[in-house]
């Protein structure tokens, strides 16, 4: 594993280490292989949650490569451009740098906000949550109304290792003449060690956490209570709770009407909304604003389901929602009959209790646990 070696190498001698990427030793491979292996440890609870949705390996995989992307999107395009700037400022000053090398190396800019993060992430674990670490997304600090103090003490100490590093970066790419690649030394096993350590001490503050709050994290199963809520609802007819859906079953689905499958699904959710007035049929949106969907319903013509906004997400995040359109059947107690994640199979409302006779308690057994429901 020479990009493990040439990573602690970089950590311990960061001005001859850019030396050598700038020479085109090491390729930005190695950055993507270290996001891969920081992000259990900067996000444990996203991806505790992944892998507990118990929705098959695929959908888990897809998830996955979802949240490495948006993990690492943002960073490496940042760095991506500082590269090509200095690229472009080394030949200006009559260095013969490699584009790719310059790119390269700037993409190890990342490293100590990736090193930040899983310390970040494992204080928090533990109680020792602080908002000036990048494991805290950067929308997130700032929607807590810091004040200049407190963004100031966020810059110095999220970005600013990756600042001096930039500076030595800078430093190696303007200069005229080239370095020597023979005069950085190559990490010792001993340091590679060390940083292997630190990560799997990460990690496993990452897998304790997710432990302790596993019956957090794990989807609802048949027979929990459903989570309360109280949501705004589409037509701006005021709102709707979980409480006021007891007594009788209820349907639950969360979409989005960007998902062409949960628009598909919709009309066949009318019918039956139609055909069982006893029913409760509710689609809960998640995110946007109660406007933008009354809008897009006001031509859909689906007058028996009801509508909520989502709009914080969290009913989402209290019913486990990792992917829509996902589906909750609720008996009258408001307890969980069965889930499903993905489209709605055939036959799977068939599942639904029958209305209760006239003069009849209203009490239903739950039904069969269906093939792919929960």
């Amino acid at each position: 594993m020479g990009w493990w070696r040439r990573l602690s190498g970089l950590l311990l001698a960061p001005g001859r280490g850019f030396g050598r990427l700038l020479s085109g030793e090491g390729s930005a491979g190695g950055v993507l292989a270290a996001m891969a292996l920081f992000l259990p440890a900067s996000a444990p609870a996203e991806t505790a949650s992944i892998l507990l949705a118990g929705n098959g390996i695929l959908s888990a995989i897809a998830r996955l490569a979802g949240l490495y992307v948006r993990f690492a999107l943002g960073p490496l395009s940042i760095c991506i451009l500082i590269g090509l700037v200095l690229a472009a400022g080394g030949r200006l000053r009559g260095r013969r740098l490699r584009v790719d090398a310059a790119v390269s190396a700037a993409c190890h800019l990342w490293i100590p906000v990736g090193l930040l993060s899983m310390i970040g992430a494992a204080l928090a674990c533990w109680g020792l949550a602080s908002p000036y670490l990048p494991n805290v997304p950067l929308p997130v600090f700032l929607a807590a109304e810091p004040g200049p103090g407190g963004i100031a003490l966020r810059a110095l100490l999220s970005y600013g290792p990756s600042a001096a590093w930039l500076v030595l970066l800078a430093r190696s790419a303007l200069r005229p003449a080239e370095p020597a690649a023979d005069s950085a030394p190559r990490a010792g096993r001993g340091a590679s060690l060390a940083l292997a350590g630190f990560v799997l001490a990460a990690w496993a503050s990452g897998g304790a956490w997710a432990a302790v709050h596993f019956e957090d994290l794990r989807p609802l199963r048949t027979g929990d209570l459903a989570p309360s809520f109280d949501l705004p609802r589409a037509d701006l007819d005021g709102r709707v709770s979980a409480d006021a859906l007891r007594g009788s079953s209820a349907l639950l689905v969360f979409w989005a009407e960007w998902c062409k499958r949960c628009v598909e699904e919709m009309p066949e959710l009318e019918r039956l909304a139609a055909q069982r007035p006893g029913l409760a049929v509710l689609a809960v949106h998640q995110g946007g604003r109660v406007e933008a969907l009354r809008a897009f319903l006001a031509d859909k013509g689906w007058a028996h389901v009801r509508f909520a906004v989502d709009g914080r997400l969290a009913a989402s995040r209290s019913y486990r929602v990792d992917v829509v359109p996902t589906f909750f059947l609720v008996d009258p107690e408001g307890r969980i009959l069965a889930r499903r994640a993905g489209g709605l199979p055939r036959g799977w409302l068939g599942l639904l209790p029958p209305p209760p006779r006239r003069g009849a308690e209203a009490r239903y057994p739950a039904p069969p646990s269906p093939k792919g429901a929960e």
